[in-house]
């Protein structure tokens, strides 16, 4: 190990390559293109699974204020 570069750094410096280039922003094949399509379908599903899962926890939280109100009221 001594002298040369050791594994770590030879990951660094392909990573530090790879963010230097950006992507493309056309799709260069079929499969980039189909590639691309299905990730930006996954993100819009994901989105929406976020949505709905930050509506059932704004009713979940509303019903046990509310149902805490109701009991303190009586």
């Amino acid at each position: 190990m001594e002298g040369g570069p050791t594994g770590i750094d030879q990951l660094r410096r392909v990573v530090s390559g790879r963010r230097e280039q950006p992507l493309p922003d056309r799709p260069q094949t079929a499969y980039e293109l189909v590639t691309r399509q299905m990730v930006e379908q996954l993100a819009r599903d994901v989105a929406d699974v976020k949505r709905r899962l930050d509506q059932l926890f704004t009713t979940v939280v509303g019903a046990v204020v509310l149902e805490l109100l109701l009991r303190w009221w009586q």
